[in-house]
């Protein structure tokens, strides 16, 4: 390996060098910024490769700044690493993917080629630039571009750059379910609540949750602000006091300190663990699982994975400006979901000539909907479930149902009484999951639709009453299905469809 510098740009310190790596501190004189390189080229033998991932395992299990690991792996963390050849096994990636978990390394944001070696009849990912989490706490994140490989190489060249992350704008507000738990919570939640707030009903609890933002936000600022450096404050002023009264173990004033930080330094650990449970929507993280730098890393990790850090345009080149990258989206999305198409009649001639309900299952499914139906539909939303635009969660309605309950069902039932959905609850949040890896065109995105709890439990009511009635309907009107794995937006597309052809 040789490694050249510019002077006038970086100051480079070789920390360490030996067959198969060489150790790097790099300071940037643009940015000030201090980071760790680490050049890799590790042996074919398999018993090598491991000394080496010990040995950076070892480095990086205290490594405080920003790190990356780039160069030729000669193995694979991935069975999608590979087309061609020999399949791999579980024991080609174990070590490497074993590393990578020891320390929360991630593949950096890259553009161009996935598969980074060749000899013709084998594709293999053997390049790669990975980085720790320490990168998500500064305003600059490493991306790397994989180059069209060149006639003197079977290697595709990288470049990795320093970028600087996305300009987030506001954070929308977002209910955190560990606010629930302090003790001025009710008396927060039922000053608003006991306000009066107009008759229409979708109207009076959009308005009482748009009024309820601003205590709570206020409730997080005081109480759980800086949640992770509080609840280690906590603990440690526990300690202190424990190990005083240790030391004098008849001081009842000491005693009671004891007991009251105890209960402090247990609320901010539980508020802790709901937040990071919350933030990374880690279904399997039970009561007894404390923080640890693995469930912080859950988040980091999914802060790099949902940015969109470059788009590939139509015309073949790449853009990693971030408002040249909105506005292709939007426009996108504009055109896909805003754009006329034609609508053809419906012919009556094939609705009677097929299956159609009798006269008591349309009374039944045109039945008033009642209170225990509306529980039900919201009650059987998961607590995990992504808010929608207002930002309510779920278990804020679950747990306060005895307060709450009584305006979410008159606002449900006054949308089926008038047939008017308030325009508020039909605001939905597109969130852009990428169907591949690479080098993402606009079109390269899934749209997941996150709506309100309100929209979601109308749309279970409508579907469930539909799943009764269906199988005595034509199939084709059940592309969609209406069972309770369906999707929230796939069951409102069926409901769209079906009901378009009973009119």
């Amino acid at each position: 390996m040789l490694i050249l510098w510019d002077g006038s740009r970086v100051n480079c310190d070789v920390l360490k060098i030996n067959s198969q790596h060489i150790h790097l501190k790099v300071i940037c004189k643009v940015t000030q910024v201090s980071f760790i390189v680490t050049f890799v080229y590790p042996v074919y033998c398999i018993v090598e490769r491991r000394k080496l991932w010990d040995h950076l395992t070892m480095v990086g299990s205290s490594m405080t700044l920003p790190w990356i690991i780039a160069g030729d792996f000669n193995c694979y963390s991935s069975f999608n690493d590979k087309v061609g050849g020999g399949t791999l096994r579980p024991y080609d990636i174990k070590y490497l993917l074993d590393f990578r978990m020891a320390l929360g390394l991630e593949d950096a944001p890259s553009m161009g080629s996935f598969f980074t070696w060749t000899n013709g009849s084998i594709w293999s990912k053997l390049n790669r630039v990975l980085m720790n989490n320490v990168w998500s706490s500064l305003d600059l994140t490493c991306s790397a571009s994989f180059l069209p490989m060149e006639p003197v190489s079977d290697h595709c060249p990288v470049i990795t750059s320093l970028v600087k992350n996305f300009t987030r704008g506001i954070r929308p507000f977002k209910f955190m379910n560990m606010w629930m738990d302090h003790p001025s919570f009710d008396d927060v939640l039922r000053s608003v609540w006991d306000t009066w707030h107009g008759e229409m009903a979708q109207f009076s609890l959009c308005s009482k949750l748009k009024a309820l933002k601003a205590p709570l936000k206020t409730l997080n600022r005081d109480e759980f602000g800086s949640i992770f450096e509080k609840a280690k404050e906590a603990n440690a002023a526990f300690k202190e006091a424990v190990q005083a009264h240790m030391d004098d173990p008849l001081n009842v004033t000491l005693k009671l300190k004891c007991h009251e930080l105890r209960e402090r330094a247990n609320f901010l650990s539980e508020a802790e663990r709901s937040f990071i449970s919350q933030k990374s929507r880690c279904k399997f993280l039970l009561e007894g699982d404390r923080c640890t730098k693995y469930f912080h890393s859950l988040i980091k990790r999914d802060n790099v994975r949902n940015s969109i850090s470059h788009i590939v345009k139509s015309d073949g080149s790449y853009t990693s400006s971030p408002e040249e990258v909105s506005i292709l989206l939007v426009d996108f999305y504009k055109e896909l979901f805003g754009s006329t198409k034609e609508v053809h009649p419906i012919d009556e001639d094939v609705v009677k000539n097929g299956y159609i309900l009798s006269m008591t299952d349309g009374i039944s499914l045109v039945a008033p909907v009642l209170d225990i139906e509306i529980r039900e539909a919201l009650f059987d939303i998961g607590n995990e479930k992504a808010p929608g635009p207002d930002g309510f969660s779920s278990a804020f309605f679950k747990s306060r149902w005895e307060l709450v309950g009584g305006d979410v069902s008159r606002a449900v039932r006054e949308f089926f009484v008038t047939g008017v959905l308030l325009k508020n609850w039909n605001h939905t949040i597109l969130a852009l999951l990428p169907k591949v890896t690479g080098s993402p065109r606009v079109s390269d995105f899934r749209p997941i639709g996150l709506t309100n709890v309100l929209y979601k439990v109308i749309t279970k009511i409508l579907s469930r009453r539909l799943s009764i009635f269906l199988p005595k309907l034509k199939r084709h009107w059940m592309d969609h299905g209406f069972h309770k794995e369906a999707y929230v937006f796939g069951q409102y597309m069926g409901c769209t469809r079906t009901c378009s052809g009973l009119q």
